[in-house]
């Protein structure tokens, strides 16, 4: 009677005791048998840190020179660069007569000179800004 009793409530209730039981063994698996894995695997993953922190002396000094070679190079480029544009300023200035127009706008007399003068050096300073620009 009792057992009957007992079989009835279970029928009655089987979704709940099946989703209990796997729940249950789930539980158990990961304890006993994934959980130490998981552990073992974070300790050697903390051991390969510490052991590339160690290392990561020799590393830095790699990297300090790594960046010294990289600013050298940078130094020797800039200043391969900087005797180019001496050379190009000198005839890029040379094709534009910004002097003159400027000893003109001095020069001038009346108003009139002065603003044609004026509007020429505009026209000479313009060019000599899209030039140097798109050169």
């Amino acid at each position: 009677m009792v057992v009957q009793r007992i079989w009835n409530f279970i029928s009655r209730h089987r979704k709940k005791f099946i989703f209990t039981g796997i729940l249950a063994g789930g539980a158990y698996y990961f304890l006993k048998v994934k959980l130490p894995k998981v552990q073992e695997d974070f300790f050697e993953s903390l051991m390969k840190e510490l052991a590339a922190g160690a290392a990561s002396s020799n590393g830095q000094a790699e990297e300090q020179q790594r960046r010294a070679s990289f600013q050298k190079h940078q130094e020797v480029s800039d200043s391969y660069a900087r005797k180019g544009l001496r050379s190009f300023l000198a005839r890029h200035q040379g094709c534009f007569k910004i002097d003159q127009c400027h000893a003109k706008v001095k020069a001038a007399s009346d108003s009139e000179m002065k603003v044609a003068a004026f509007k020429e050096l505009q026209v000479e300073c313009l060019s000599l800004l899209a030039s140097a620009a798109y050169s």
